[in-house]
């Protein structure tokens, strides 16, 4: 399954089915490898909350072995995040 396919209800449902999934450690490396597919490269604030809270359940709950530097990875992508909010003399203009 593709999860960069999914419309984003489906694969906020994905990654929620995820996080409750009962057995999930039962399934060790297949279940991290899974999780960093479904993280690889999410661009939707609303999934990335998600995914966020599911890479620190992943990272407390599950041997990582070889996929260390994968999880570093593909959480370390959207660090640091640069923000810079509008001027208020910007949106006085803008207003005009």
């Amino acid at each position: 399954m593709k999860v960069k396919q999914l419309a984003q209800c489906s694969t906020n449902l994905l990654v929620e089915f995820i996080i409750l999934l009962p057995d999930a450690q039962k399934l060790g490396a297949d279940f991290v490898f899974g999780y960093l597919q479904a993280m690889d490269g999410e661009k939707d604030p609303r999934n990335l909350i998600i995914a966020f809270a599911c890479a620190q359940m992943v990272i407390h709950n599950f041997p990582l072995g070889v996929f260390v530097e994968d999880i570093f990875e593909v959480v370390s992508c959207y660090f640091p995040v640069d923000f810079a909010p509008v001027s208020i003399y910007l949106l006085n203009c803008i207003h005009l």
